[in-house]
């Protein structure tokens, strides 16, 4: 019984010309997404014009050499995706779009192949699956044109070409053209009637060859445009990976850049703290009674043992402007280091309106933290004022420097009550309320003193802030 008889018994309402406007080519399913052979204009399904066309060597349609070409066909698509139809297989009522017909057609997969049990919808499906795709499909032996007539599945093919019966084919085959010719003494004495009947004979087995001599250019064809192909891709490929290593070396580039950028930005950080920690509106002024507070990183000092200097600071608007400086002194006789604190007079631009020299008593303190209040205080008294108290002639006039400030040792030890989170605070008081006329003997040197209780307000307050 032919396998086939009963797809007429199929109802399939849609029209000839609709089924063939709205199905592949190749497969016979529905044409969606659609694309186009640039050669004959068939319209063949995306599946079929991306894989099952690649393997032909000329178009199935119009037979125009090579593999064919298709293109999406983005204008048919577009009509596709807007038409409305009914389902073919059940003429169902309730319209619906193209593109999503698939879904309704799975419920009408009910055309099984009798070989393989493969379901289909489409009765064009089937017929092309038993004749070209199906792996259970009876064909005939490619040879049988020598005498092997013996028909197997598609799948047992191979199997048959190295099986007994084929193999005594070709044997008898080989022998039988072997005997016709050596019967022939000599081809020369042939008469015309013998020749022709012996190419009578071979005729059709030249024909056969002739067309298996095309197939095999064929496919040498093939592969030589394959292996061209393979050359491109693998070009294409190196391209790539040399772009690839580019990228690479260019990030690593970059990643360089970005850790210099980080570096910059650290710094710019650091200056704009030290910016904000500045006064921004105008020069540092003394307080209202006359202080001027500096804090010193003690280990930050103690190591470096360098001179440092505090930063500029008037004694009003339009004062004098002054300094102090912290360095460390080396008593060699001694064998012992000293805090050296200095009182320095810098070239102000209100210099030509003020009194010089400079005659205001000072007295330069380090502040005791703890409750004790007991701050290390000198005063710079009249008889000491020379040259460093005169009016500016440089930018800035010699240091007064009070070497023997106080012993380093006094602050190194761990519980010091003269820092505070390794912080040390020198004192400058100026008293504008008199000049120097009462001043302390300069035979009076560095002494330990209690300090003006309005003084450790400023430095509590300093603290706390």
């Amino acid at each position: 019984m032919d396998p086939l008889s009963f797809i007429d018994k199929i109802p399939i309402y849609w029209v000839a010309e609709l089924l063939e406007n709205l199905t592949c080519a190749l497969c016979f399913f529905l044409l969606f997404p659609p694309m186009q052979l640039t050669c004959c204009g068939k319209r063949v399904c995306a599946g079929c014009g991306s894989t099952k066309l690649k393997q032909y060597s000329q178009c199935p349609f119009c037979s125009a050499p090579g593999i064919p070409e298709a293109k999406p066909d983005k204008g048919y698509e577009r009509e596709l995706k807007k038409l409305e139809v009914c389902c073919p297989r059940c003429n169902e009522k309730c319209p619906t779009y193209f593109p999503d017909l698939h879904k309704h057609l799975e419920n009408h997969r009910d055309l099984q192949c009798s070989n393989c049990e493969e379901r289909f919808i489409f009765p064009k499906e089937l017929e092309n699956h038993q004749r070209e795709t199906c792996k259970n499909r009876v064909v005939a032996c490619p040879l049988n044109f020598i005498g092997c007539s013996k028909s197997v599945s598609f799948a047992q093919l191979g199997k048959h070409t190295l099986s007994n019966e084929h193999q005594l084919s070709i044997f008898a085959f080989v022998k039988a053209i072997t005997l016709q010719s050596s019967e022939q003494q000599d081809i020369i004495t042939f008469t015309k009637p013998l020749e022709n009947s012996y190419q009578h004979l071979l005729l059709p087995y030249q024909v056969k060859i002739d067309a298996l001599n095309e197939e095999t250019d064929r496919i040498t064809e093939n592969c030589d445009q394959l292996e061209s192909e393979r050359k491109i891709k693998e070009t294409s490929i190196n391209e790539v990976r040399a772009q690839f290593a580019n990228i690479n070396k260019s990030s690593e580039s970059n990643i360089q850049l970005i850790a210099d950028i980080h570096g910059i930005l650290m710094g710019m950080s650091k200056i704009l703290d030290d910016i904000k920690s500045k006064s921004l509106t105008g020069p540092k002024l003394l307080s209202w009674d006359g202080l001027f507070i500096w804090n010193i990183k003690f280990s930050e000092f103690k190591n470096n043992r360098q001179s440092i200097q505090s930063e500029p600071f008037h004694s009003s608007q339009s004062g004098y402007k002054l300094a102090l400086r912290c360095e460390i002194y080396e008593d060699k006789l001694e064998k012992t280091s000293y805090i050296s604190i200095s009182f320095v007079i810098l070239l102000g631009e209100y210099d030509a309106i003020l009194t010089w020299p400079f005659e205001y008593p000072i007295t330069l303190s380090i502040v005791d933290l703890s409750i004790h209040k007991k701050d290390i205080s000198y005063e710079i008294t009249n008889e000491s004022r020379a040259l460093p108290f005169s009016r500016p002639i440089n930018n800035i006039n010699s240091p007064y420097r009070v070497e023997k400030f106080c012993p380093l040792n006094k602050l190194s030890k761990s519980n010091s009550n003269y820092l505070q989170n390794d912080t040390m605070f020198v004192r400058a008081y100026i008293d504008f309320s008199k000049p120097t006329t009462n001043s302390v003997s300069s035979k009076e040197q560095v002494k330990v003193t209690t300090s003006n209780p309005i003084h450790h307000d400023i430095v509590s307050n300093t603290l706390v802030n």
